[in-house]
């Protein structure tokens, strides 16, 4: 798990494995904090559809189009597919914040109910990284 952590924040121009990354390792930086919020979003999204006010994932949903159409035709022009991926972390990033504040203005619940982590959760994704590396070294051969 250490090398996977290594593997997507410390490539400078491009990732430091057998197979070329076509200097994308900028890019995977800049997508994965975003990616992170994008699954944190999903979590209240699934919440306000279960209890019957789905039309407030459609506001969430538009609000975070709007905040990456915006980032999109900001960035992209001036730093490429670098701003592409910025642009699409900074939509992510808005979407999981308008849930959390629909979350919290509308429920009485604490985020921990939602991010609690047991020791299973950590295997589980410790295994899917090392069954990662096994199988991205099994294509290099």
């Amino acid at each position: 798990m250490i090398y996977s952590f290594f593997f997507f924040f410390q490539a400078e121009d491009g990732i430091r494995d057998l197979v070329r990354s076509r200097g994308l390792g900028d890019v995977y930086k800049r997508q994965i904090p975003g990616t992170l919020f994008l699954i944190s979003s999903k979590i209240f999204t699934k919440q306000f559809s279960a209890s019957g006010n789905v039309h407030w994932t459609s506001q969430i949903t538009i609000f975070g189009f709007i905040i990456s159409f915006i980032a999109y035709f900001t960035l992209i022009p001036y730093f490429g597919m670098n701003g592409a991926a910025l642009a699409s972390s900074i939509g992510y990033t808005a979407l999981a914040f308008a849930g959390l504040y629909k979350m919290k203005t509308n429920y009485s619940i604490q985020l921990t109910d939602y991010y609690q982590f047991r020791i299973s959760d950590w295997v589980w994704l410790k295994n899917q990284f090392i069954r990662l590396s096994y199988h991205r070294k099994n294509l290099s051969s």
